[in-house]
C-alpha cells in the first residue's frame, strides 16, 4: 500500500529530533514507576517506520512489538530498528492472523 503521502514518512528520520509525544509518553512510564517494577513486553499499533520503538529502545530494554499494515512502513523499520519485531496487521478486519511484514 505504498503511494505518494507514504513518501513522508519514509523519508522522515526522527533519530535527532524526536517527537514531543515520544518524550512525554517515556516520561509519563518513567514517572509512574511503570519501568522500574518489571520489565514490560509492549506494542507500537500503527508503528510506521519504527520511530517510537527506535527512541524507546535508546531509553529501555523491553521487548517491543511493531504493528502496520503498511508493507513499505515496515521494510524501513526493519532496516532502523535491529531485534524487533515488525508484524503486518490490519485491525479493521476481523479473525486475520497475523503476518510477519
Amino acid at each position: 500500500m505504498f503511494n505518494k503521502s507514504n513518501i513522508f514518512y519514509i523519508k522522515e528520520d526522527r533519530s535527532n529530533k524526536p517527537k514531543e509525544t515520544f518524550k512525554f509518553t517515556y516520561k509519563l512510564l518513567k514517572k509512574k514507576s511503570i519501568l522500574k517494577k518489571r520489565k514490560l513486553l509492549m506494542a507500537d499499533f500503527g508503528c510506521a517506520t519504527g520511530d517510537f520503538i527506535s527512541y524507546l529502545k535508546k531509553k529501555i530494554d523491553n521487548e517491543i512489538y511493531g504493528f502496520d499494515i503498511n508493507k513499505s512502513f515496515l521494510q524501513v523499520a526493519k532496516k532502523k530498528v535491529k531485534n524487533t519485531k515488525f508484524i503486518r496487521l490490519d485491525l479493521i478486519k476481523k479473525n486475520k492472523k497475523f503476518k510477519k511484514g
